[in-house]
């Protein structure tokens, strides 16, 4: 598959290749067309050249380059115009890669990695340059780290080793423990456009890839003389340098990152933007403003939130200085448990890449309602201030007393009841819902923070409840693997019957197929119920992964509101495709002797986790322990024991 503004569209489209090397061309969720190219046994790497507006395809190692015009204007019929290619090339191996690279001042060439040969060819089909490899090339990567007018690529082969390349000229070779697979450039935080590979130990490697070494002249002889005391000191400043945290080392140190952005916004909305809601909810739009330094055609803005908005993912055609992009976000699909909006913001060309979270407000999920006392879950902050009211903590609520406020919200039928008690210097959350309380409770704090910076809270975590969650959502793993062994048993045996249908059918004599027919029935009916049971376990495992996603969040706000460091949140329940019990142990084992191979049940995870909890618990205050011995009383001065003196004492015998 490839993308690209085909035919100098102003939106993007899609071309893929399918099995049989038949081309089809899509925008949006619409096809437009679908053209057979050339026939070939296997497809090979499609890539779309701008310079050109090409398509390079590279189907049974026959690389070709066809015209988007032509492919639009081409027919599948046998009266219609035929699909001729510009130019072909017999590349004579397996093609492994394909890249474009028409930035200036580089002559706009197309690059083939081949298994053991690397090609470079103009845009017209002329072949430029070829280089034979003596290892087996896995992955391509072309690159531009400087103004020079020459191709920088790095290849990636089976024998561990990255070469680099300027054109047809090997400069470097840089050996890795691990066999690299794909490569691409990459940046995180003050680490500048690293490489990042992944290995074939199912591992993410991220390098930086140098300096571009002197090797085709002397280095300069020393002459001068040597002083080796001073060396020693500086010696030993680069050692405790070296020896410094990443942090520390680069503190005080600007990144040069030449892609940013703000999200801004001031309120809701007047006129609310929703659509679709079964009731009137309000809308907040947030301004995203992008600077660049420089000229980028490829940005990608990636939104994660629970909140609903229209797009969550753009593509940025063109950024020169400035862009301006507003996003409307409201509820519509679920009640809202997490207000955290993160933003991702990154080029595919060159690496850059830019994030932010913002928190958006407390009012766009939830509205005002009466209180309610009892109810199951509770929550207790100890303040060591004076509690401060309501209507100071939430002024956009409307309460009806000053000590006490209750919320629902949007599209949920559980509320949440804050109560405040400034006689006692505590605070109180509650509710019949566990999965709400996080939101309202970490805002709750961070507004009281903000009003007495020099505040100390504590609260003891629900920690029953949260591993409940946890078991039941285990248990739901569990049983959706042991479900989908039985769909993949159902699909072999439906197929199974059918092949066996299919050859009582070829046979040259006829034959009763009734009972392998009953057979068939059988087991559609038994693939149809596996696929009933699947889906209905992943809609409760959906349910239960929010459930606990919201627990975690609320384990780890409370673990280190009380001091202590907790490193599990409800990020452990997301875009993994590994199970929570499988990143549970891996984490655990980092803190406790666990097997991380080794098939625990979802009890002894739970021992675990209250463990690690019970140890991090915060220390009790205002408790005074007493010494267990009392001190002696001082002797006077009389009452002192003399030291022993030796020698005989006087006696007088007694004549009677």
């Amino acid at each position: 598959m490839c993308v690209g503004n085909f035919g100098r569209a102003s939106t993007s489209q899609l071309c893929v290749q399918s099995v049989n090397c038949s081309l089809s061309v899509f925008e949006s969720e619409h096809e437009l067309f679908k053209r057979n190219i050339t026939p070939a046994l296997h497809p090979g790497p499609i890539i779309y050249a701008p310079q050109s507006d090409s398509i390079i395809t590279a189907p049974g190692g026959l690389l070709s380059s066809i015209k988007f015009s032509a492919l639009a204007a081409a027919s599948n019929t046998t009266y219609g115009k035929k699909l001729n290619p510009d130019w072909t090339f017999n590349l004579g191996d397996w093609p492994l890669s394909i890249a474009v690279i028409d930035t200036a001042p580089v002559q706009p060439s197309i690059v083939v990695l081949c298994k053991r040969v690397l090609l470079c060819f103009t845009h017209g089909g002329t072949l430029r340059f070829s280089v034979r490899l003596q290892c087996i090339a896995t992955a391509l990567l072309v690159y531009n780290s400087t103004s020079d007018a020459y191709i920088q690529l790095c290849i990636a082969t089976t024998t561990n080793t990255l070469l680099f390349y300027t054109d047809n000229i090997l400069i470097w070779a840089a050996q890795l423990a691990v066999e690299p697979m794909q490569l691409n450039l990459c940046s995180f935080g003050t680490i500048y456009r690293s490489m990042i590979a992944i290995l074939s130990e199912r591992r993410l490697s991220v390098s930086y890839l140098g300096t571009e070494p002197s090797l085709f002249r002397l280095p300069a002889s020393q002459t001068r003389f040597i002083d080796f005391h001073e060396r020693q000191a500086e010696f030993m400043r680069l050692e405790s340098a070296i020896r410094k945290k990443p942090s520390d080392a680069l503190s005080g140190v600007t990144t040069r990152s030449a892609l940013q952005f703000e999200c801004t916004f001031t309120g809701l909305d007047e006129k609310s933007m929703a659509r679709d809601v079964s009731e009137e909810v309000p809308s907040l739009t947030v301004d995203i403003s992008i600077t660049s330094q420089l000229q980028l055609n490829d940005v990608r803005l990636l939104c994660r939130t629970q909140f609903f908005s229209e797009q969550k993912y753009f593509i940025i055609g063109n950024i020169h200085d400035s862009y301006h992009l507003p996003i409307t976000f409201y509820v519509k699909t679920q009640p809202i448990t997490d207000l955290r909006c993160q933003f991702v913001l990154f080029s595919a060309s060159n690496g850059e890449l830019s994030s932010a979270e913002i928190k958006l407000p407390l009012v766009l999920m939830c509205r005002v309602t009466g209180t309610q006392r009892n109810v199951q879950y509770k929550l207790t902050f100890e303040s060591s201030e004076t509690a401060l009211e309501v209507g100071e903590l939430m002024p956009e609520f409307e309460a009806e007393k000053s000590t006490s406020i209750a919320l629902q919200p949007v599209l949920s039928d559980s509320v949440v009841s804050i109560f405040v008690s400034p006689r006692s210097k505590r605070y109180r959350i509650q509710s019949d819902s566990l999965d709400i309380l996080y939101v309202f409770a970490e805002e709750l704090i961070s507004r009281v923070k903000s009003k007495q910076p020099e505040v100390s809270l504590s609260c003891p975590a629900p920690l029953d409840h949260i591993l409940q969650r946890l078991h039941v959502y285990i248990e739901l793993e569990r049983k959706r693997v042991s479900e989908e062994s039985e769909l993949e048993r159902a699909c072999i045996q439906l197929r199974g019957a059918q092949a066996a249908i299919l050859a009582k059918l070829r046979a040259p004599r006829p034959a009763s197929v009734s009972h392998i027919d009953a057979l068939m029935q059988y087991s559609h009916a038994q693939l149809l119920a596996s696929i009933d049971r699947v889906s209905r376990t992943e809609v409760a495992l959906r349910s239960a992964a929010s459930s606990l996603s919201a627990a975690f969040n609320l384990l780890h706000f409370l673990m280190l509101l009380n001091g202590k460091q907790f490193p599990i949140n409800g990020y452990i329940v997301d875009c993994s495709g590994q199970t929570v019990s499988e990143r549970l142990k891996w984490i655990l084992s980092t803190m406790t002797r666990v097997d991380v191979n080794a098939d625990l049940p979802s009890n002894e995870l739970r021992s675990l986790i209250r463990n690690q909890c019970e140890r991090c618990a915060p220390p009790m205050e205002n408790i005074d322990e007493e010494s267990d011995t009392e001190p002696e009383p001082e002797l006077e001065s009389d009452q002192m024991i003399k030291p022993f003196v030796s020698g005989s004492l006087p006696f007088a015998r007694n004549s009677e």
